[in-house]
């Protein structure tokens, strides 16, 4: 029988056959008991299309033995329904169910189907996300700093949890909560690798909203990957950057345009830049010339180290055009700033450091949008 697509399925379609390839795997658990529900699966056919898979508990040993994850298998003799889950970790609505009857075959020779996909969401997306479960989402970033695991109680029972926080590839930095088997997942990447160049990505998330801060949360789905071999990942290895020095009240500091916002801005990667500044002998290229003179509002994100006389670097999230209006320091949880640097009146880090590890300093004088101070946003930031 020919091979047949995924879509192919209907839920009163009990006959298919069609290779499939196990993209991710996971043993689905109660978040909160550690309970195990079902061995859980996402196939993949040659076109993209994905399906989920549940495995009751009594065929779990059965099938967790014939089932390893990027394997290609021919699965035969199964159960199809809507899913009619609060949660799904992929938009298909249908849900294969495997039976005793069900037979699976491996496939030596690899089709090509690809191995993983993903939906992932940004920092603007989160808002959007808020209170829509029913379609979980995926996150990837680079690993920044993760807490200890803690113990939270309720009523009825106790659920261990752990706060991550994330770099994404536009710069925005946010944080994953974890809970339970996940964070045995994020343990032993940490074991085995330690905290460096850890690019994450964290499937089946959800976005949650606790004191006006939105973060995501691990789901009974979630799996914790590390640098997969894919496109979103390699984003984060790129070697090239464009460095601008930006003077302000005879005070300079250097803006740091990774590729996403150099290319977004420029219409040429760092790569690129630097292959046509090599055809330009001396001369910058254009595209960078054109920043030389003007004023430009600067989205950037710096941290502040121990060297009062050292000159600060920004990471530029941002280039905008130029308004009237001054705006203040957004300053994060982990301890990152987010700026607003207007022109001429580019905000420079303070220089009071105290000079010991790890004692805090504050950023003061945070300014409104109406150029006012705005004692509010004051928080203790760690010295890195």
């Amino acid at each position: 029988m020919d091979s047949q697509s995924i879509r192919d399925l209907e839920s009163e379609k009990k006959i298919w056959s069609g290779q499939c390839r196990v993209s991710r795997m996971w043993v689905g658990v109660n978040v909160h008991t550690n309970k195990v529900l079902h061995l859980d699966l996402i196939l993949m056919d040659s076109k993209g299309n994905d399906i989920w898979v549940q495995i009751p508990p009594v065929l779990i040993e059965k099938f967790k033995t014939m089932l390893k994850e990027n394997h290609v298998y021919i699965i035969k003799n199964f159960d199809i329904n809507t899913t009619g889950l609060k949660y799904r970790p992929i938009g298909n609505p249908y849900l294969i169910q495997f039976s005793r009857k069900t037979t699976v075959h491996h496939v030596p020779e690899v089709p090509a189907i690809p191995t993983f996909k993903f939906s992932f969401l940004n920092a603007s997306q989160m808002a959007g996300k808020l209170g829509h479960v029913e379609i979980l989402s995926d996150v990837v970033g680079q690993l920044r700093t993760h807490s200890d695991a803690i113990t939270t109680t309720s009523l009825t029972r106790k659920t261990m949890r752990k706060e991550l926080t994330l770099q994404l590839i536009e710069g925005d930095v946010v944080k994953v909560v974890i809970w339970g088997r996940v964070i045995e997942q994020f343990d032993k990447i940490i074991d085995a690798h330690g905290d460096d160049q850890n690019i994450l990505v964290i499937s089946a998330v959800s976005v949650g909203d606790f004191k006006d801060e939105l973060s995501f949360s691990s789901s009974g789905s979630t799996v914790v990957y590390r640098n997969l071999d894919i496109p979103a990942v390699k984003a984060f290895a790129t070697g090239y950057r464009v460095q601008l020095e930006v003077q302000s009240d005879l005070k300079s500091a250097v803006f740091v345009l990774f590729e996403y916002e150099g290319k977004r801005y420029f219409g040429l990667s760092g790569h690129e830049l630097f292959l046509k500044n090599g055809q330009n002998g001396d001369l910058p290229p254009d595209e960078l010339l054109q920043l030389v003179g003007v004023t430009k509002r600067f989205h950037v994100k710096f941290k502040i180290n121990l060297f009062a006389d050292s000159q600060a670097d920004f990471t530029v999230l941002r280039i905008l055009e130029p308004t009237s209006k001054g705006e203040g320091y957004m300053i994060h949880k982990d301890g990152s700033s987010s700026s607003i640097a207007s022109g001429p009146a580019c905000s420079q880090p303070s220089s009071d450091h105290s000079g010991q590890s790890g004692i805090g300093k504050s950023i003061e004088t945070p300014v409104d949008s109406d150029g006012t101070p705005d004692n509010k946003l004051k928080r203790k930031m760690p010295l890195e």
